[in-house]
């Protein structure tokens, strides 16, 4: 969870809302990991209510889920225009690296 927050912080662009929630759960999570008596039923459950509404979040019509279609497909539009400006670099510059 932590690599998964991280990742997400990291991304241009990324809704803040879903990192946040991320970076919350995947503390919660270590904390819990590190936690020296046994894990409650109830803390467990409270992490897997957390992780069920980020999950609900993330979907279509969740509070999240217009936000993360949103950049998706906006990074579906850039990277074949991007793909594009190269194959018309290389056209006029065959010998350039690729």
């Amino acid at each position: 969870m932590r690599v998964l927050a991280d990742q997400v912080k990291a991304a241009e662009g990324a809704p803040a809302p879903l990192a946040q929630d991320l970076d919350r759960l995947a503390t919660r999570i270590e904390t819990l990991a590190r936690a020296a008596n046994a894990l409650t039923a109830a803390a467990l459950e409270s992490v897997r209510t957390s992780l069920s509404k980020i999950i609900e979040d993330l979907q279509p019509g969740g509070r999240l889920g217009a936000l993360v279609v949103e950049e998706t497909a906006t990074q579906l539009r850039t990277e074949p225009a991007v793909a594009d400006q190269l194959l018309l670099y290389w056209s006029f510059h065959p010998q350039a690296g690729r």
